[in-house]
């Protein structure tokens, strides 16, 4: 994060302190937008620096054609430099999340459910005894 900081601060001429808590309000205004339902975007040309919530959605896409694709939350740039971007159409909207998995049925299922994987016999007990 400080790759980003520095240069942003220099930049803005504004102190470190301030260009902390400004880009850390982006950041996470970008991550709600990337993983919103909604289907605003940012356009063509803009996509192709900033990534926007359709580009990501095809990295969550359960179409095996997406798998391995739009890695990049912050900025499309990294895709295309190594050849994983693909750029959805404009009414391209796949299915998103796990297929070999059923939806959770609770809010404790949803948080304890992928430590139910490790060898932890309490958390093991624990997802067993809620799924069911």
């Amino acid at each position: 994060m400080v790759f980003i900081r520095l240069p942003a601060a220099y930049i803005v001429g504004i102190d470190q302190v301030a260009s902390f808590f400004l880009i850390q309000l982006f950041v996470m205004a970008q991550g709600n937008f990337l993983h919103s339902p909604t289907r605003l975007h940012l356009g063509p040309i803009v996509r192709r620096i900033l990534a926007d919530n359709r580009f990501h959605r095809i990295h969550h896409s359960t179409d095996p054609r997406h798998f391995d694709k739009n890695f990049g939350a912050g900025t499309s740039l990294w895709d295309q430099l190594f050849g994983t971007a693909y750029f959805p159409t404009a009414d391209e909207w796949p299915d998103t999340g796990l297929s070999d998995q059923r939806e959770a049925q609770s809010v404790s299922e949803y948080l304890w459910r992928p430590f139910g994987r490790f060898p932890w016999p309490f958390a093991y007990r624990f997802v067993r005894r809620r799924a069911t």
